[in-house]
């Protein structure tokens, strides 16, 4: 709290007067102003900053209470401001909460592409040892036409690297 003159203390946004009139017995009287309190929570981005904020207002309403006086008016504007964050608070949860899901189903989407990029790969891969071995059976008839004696042998070694290559991914 801070003094600004002998009757009037002030702490964040509550203005605490002590005068006392004459023909009263009352402690004093105490205003709040919301305005800063509110833009405050506007302002803030994440849960963490309005529940900082929210903190502060208690604070201020124990300091509040801790005065006396007439402060029921001030403690229901208070008490309102802490609601307006609170609903703030599970606003920004369930935003964030969205973003995480809209997150994971683009990760999904992702997986699922790789899931296509990775069958198409092993297709590849498949047509391409499918056509190393043809290119060797290929070869084989050439083989064969030019001798007869290399055609025994030809067909030999292309049944024993039809037999070693694997096609299966």
């Amino acid at each position: 709290m801070n003094e600004i003159n002998g009757n009037t203390t002030k702490t964040n946004n509550i203005i605490y007067n002590n005068k006392t009139n004459n023909n009263s017995s009352s402690k004093g009287s105490c205003s709040y102003n919301s305005a800063k309190d509110l833009s405050d929570i506007a302002a803030a981005e994440t849960p963490a900053q309005v529940r900082a904020i929210c903190a502060r207002i208690k604070n201020d309403m124990n300091a509040v209470k801790a005065l006396g006086g007439n402060v029921q008016s001030v403690l229901n504007r208070m008490k309102s401001v802490i609601k307006k964050a609170e609903k703030k608070i599970k606003n920004l949860e369930k935003e964030i909460q969205k973003e995480q899901q809209i997150k994971m189903r683009e990760n999904i989407v992702d997986e699922k592409k790789l899931d296509i990029d990775r069958n198409e790969l092993d297709g590849k891969k498949r047509a391409r040892k499918l056509k190393e071995i043809t290119d060797i059976l290929d070869l084989t008839d050439v083989l064969d036409a030019s001798s007869g004696a290399d055609a025994a042998v030809s067909c030999d070694m292309a049944a024993d690297i039809s037999g070693v290559v694997d096609i299966s991914i």
